[in-house]
């Protein structure tokens, strides 16, 4: 853990409002179930947002923040990410492993069934 705490004391200003603003508006937006759309937090970073977000995200570790694909992207956060963010380091490990879980098994289902 002492390696994340190093990871996320290195962290700048905007990308830990990227990783917060991410996790904020997921929780916001069905319970945890639903990514936020890019433009979503683009527009919560203010007049050049989509340039801001796009370099607070190509600062983080690899992977730590994800986009996924058009026609309508949304930025979510993987374990790295959802532990860096400042909630994560209330939180730990073993929660934030269990709801990635839960998010995966809820879209094997939705794909498969």
């Amino acid at each position: 853990m002492a390696d994340v705490q190093k990871l996320r004391d290195g962290l700048t200003a905007d990308q830990r409002t990227l990783l917060d603003a991410i996790w904020m508006h997921c929780l916001s937006a069905g319970g945890g179930e639903n990514w936020p759309l890019a433009r979503t937090i683009h527009l919560s970073f203010g007049k050049d947002g989509k340039e801001r977000v796009q370099g607070a995200a190509a600062g983080l570790p690899p992977g730590a923040v994800f986009r996924t694909p058009e026609p309508e992207p949304r930025y979510g956060l993987s374990a790295l990410g959802l532990l860096l963010m400042t909630e994560g380091a209330k939180v730990g490990v073993k929660p934030i492993l269990s709801w990635q879980t839960r998010r995966l098994m809820l879209n094997i289902h939705a794909a498969f069934c």
